[in-house]
């Protein structure tokens, strides 16, 4: 079970990797990461994502003849976040003092929030109900969700050729309530596709590959599980599966909110 000091160490693990605490700090994280097994599979789960992400930016996937005009090829540079000398050193002095538990105001770390959307895509996937409203009517669909959600969501008026809309949930990702839907294809593997408030999360280190009618996609590989990310007007879209970058392109192409 997650406790507030298990809050507290997740926000310090990537400093913590990179060597930038000082030792009292470091050494009250490694006391932590020995005795609590949910923070020890989240710090190796992250690690994973790290070296997965960095085996992403040596890669540059060719978009189809369908989409070469539109996609770019050139891949950014993963940029890690670092946390501020200030904000390691506030952290510190509550670690010392007890862990105690306080709030944290800030996003979740831009290297930890695409791995959130693949986790949640295959927990999804694992569930016998993977969506609580079953539909493949875009409307019933849209409707069910607003009623639900504390924000509007527009979701795809069509689903992307070959795949169909096999209805929609709930759930939290990195602390946030969003809108799910399931796409299910025959013969291919399924898609889930995210849909939260803008600028709920920072997804700035996935590279960017593509811009369609001023719509830029960000798109990379977490662990196996290709991630792509748009803004349109206040929602933000996040698209997982597994299935190849440019299948991927491809999917989120052919969705209203990207043309």
């Amino acid at each position: 079970m997650e406790t507030p000091d298990c809050i507290n160490v997740t926000r310090l693990l990537e400093a913590f990797d990179d060597n930038e605490l000082d030792a009292v700090t470091s050494f009250a994280v490694q006391e932590h990461l020995e005795v609590c097994p949910h923070c020890r599979a989240r710090h190796a789960w992250a690690r994973e994502v790290r070296a997965s992400l960095g085996r992403v930016r040596s890669t540059d996937p060719a978009a189809p003849s369908a989409l070469h005009a539109r996609i770019h090829r050139e891949l950014e540079g993963w940029r890690w976040r670092r946390r501020s000398t200030q904000t390691a050193a506030a952290a510190a002095a509550l670690i010392v003092a007890g862990l105690l538990a306080f709030q944290w105001m800030t996003r979740p770390t831009a290297a930890n929030v695409p791995m959130e959307f693949v986790r949640n895509h295959h927990a999804s996937l694992q569930r016998p109900d993977a969506v609580k409203f079953s539909s493949a009517d875009v409307g019933a669909v849209e409707a069910w969700l607003r009623e639900q959600l504390p924000f509007a969501v527009t979701i795809p008026g069509r689903p992307p050729s070959g795949y169909q809309l096999a209805g929609a949930r709930l759930c939290e990702v990195a602390g946030n309530k969003v809108g799910y839907l399931l796409y299910s294809a025959s013969g291919r593997p399924p898609v889930s596709l995210f849909m939260s408030r803008r600028d709920a999360y920072d997804l700035r280190d996935l590279p960017m590959i593509a811009t369609e009618q001023e719509i830029k996609i960000r798109c990379g590989e977490c662990d196996g599980t290709t991630v792509a990310a748009w803004d349109a007007g206040d929602i933000t879209y996040v698209a997982a599966g597994d299935i190849a970058d440019t299948s991927m392109l491809a999917f989120a192409h052919q969705l209203d909110s990207v043309q």
